[in-house]
């Protein structure tokens, strides 16, 4: 009985360390690494896919259970454009106003601002949970446009675990391949591909999954019934050499890099509606309010801190205390 009773504490104390670390929304990552190459000398893990609607209607629910929208989280053109995938039901219960459309919970969230992306990175920064979303990676300042967005602009926090990716970073994780031509690769001592696809050739826009070159970038131009969007992460076999999906279709995306125009910021990725940005261009969006229905975000994610102390010193004689009692 004395190991039973050992046991349960220490499955207790692993219980209360690990609970301070699963969280309700789960944000699929994968690492990039090679640091020093790619224009990027530290490992970070990339959104292995767009931000989608369903995990956006979490968070919704979450920080907004009331449907205030009182930093304007959800635009009306998220549940009234054909391309906008979200629900709002001010008669729902508090803390699910909010919902996804039928089909649309795995495409990705459109119209959001470059704040209200910068919102969900803190959010996800701080926790989840009641986690703040002013605070974190980002400093806002509670406006719906914080007014603090001046010279020298909100810019990444030092600390950050989630966050918008960086240009660089985005750049990389999408068209970066380390290898040499022998292993695969593009080049000796590695390259970037003209596509975030591993292929220098214009990928094939066709439905998903595809092939191993597809994206959903409307190679004709022609007008199309939306929605416009594919399942993020749909083309199964046109990941980039690090294993992340859609950076040259489905959405633009917003990065946390200042561009050439006050408080804008670099978008990039090509989108249902062309081929913009496949590689090196990208569209500057003034203010960051450039919401629109060929905009998302994916976010960011570094390495967390090595558990407190105190943590592993409690774990540690839990794991003692068994050891010496079986002994």
């Amino acid at each position: 009985m004395r190991i039973t009773r050992v046991s349960l504490f220490t499955v207790a104390t692993l219980a209360i360390f690990l609970s301070a670390t699963t969280y309700g929304v789960t944000v699929d990552i994968t690492p990039v690494g090679d640091p020093g190459s790619g224009g990027v000398d530290y490992q970070f893990e990339m959104g292995t896919t767009e931000v989608t609607n369903a995990q956006w209607v979490d968070f919704l629910n979450v920080v907004d259970p009331t449907a205030s929208n009182s930093l304007a989280l959800f635009g009306g053109a998220q549940q009234n454009n054909g391309n906008g995938g979200i629900l709002k039901d001010l008669g729902a219960a508090e803390g699910s106003k909010f919902s996804t459309k039928p089909g649309f919970a795995n495409y990705p969230v459109v119209f959001v601002t470059i704040y209200d992306a910068m919102r969900f990175a803190n959010w996800l920064h701080n926790g989840q949970g009641s986690g703040d979303t002013e605070s974190g990676a980002y400093t806002l300042d509670g406006n719906k446009i914080p007014e603090n967005d001046v010279d020298p602009y909100i810019q990444r926090e030092p600390g950050a675990i989630w966050a918008l990716p960086s240009f660089e970073e985005w750049y990389k994780a999408g068209f970066f391949d380390p290898r040499d031509v022998l292993d695969g690769g593009i080049s000796d001592g590695g390259g970037f591909y003209n596509h975030a696809t591993q292929s220098n050739d214009v990928p094939v826009d066709e439905a998903t999954p595809g092939g191993e070159n597809s994206a959903n970038w409307n190679s004709t131009g022609a007008a199309s019934a939306p929605p416009d969007l594919t399942d993020a992460g749909g083309y199964t076999l046109s990941s980039s050499y690090y294993g992340t999906y859609d950076q040259s279709g489905n959405v633009m995306e917003w990065t946390d890099t200042l561009g050439n125009i006050a408080a804008s910021r670099w978008q990039l990725g090509g989108s249902w509606t062309g081929s913009s940005s496949f590689l090196n261009g990208a569209t500057l969006v003034n203010g960051g309010t450039g919401a629109a229905d060929n905009k998302g975000f994916r976010v960011v994610h570094f390495a967390v801190p090595e558990p407190a102390s105190w943590v592993l010193g409690l774990m540690g004689l839990a794991l003692l205390s068994v050891f010496r009692r079986l002994g």
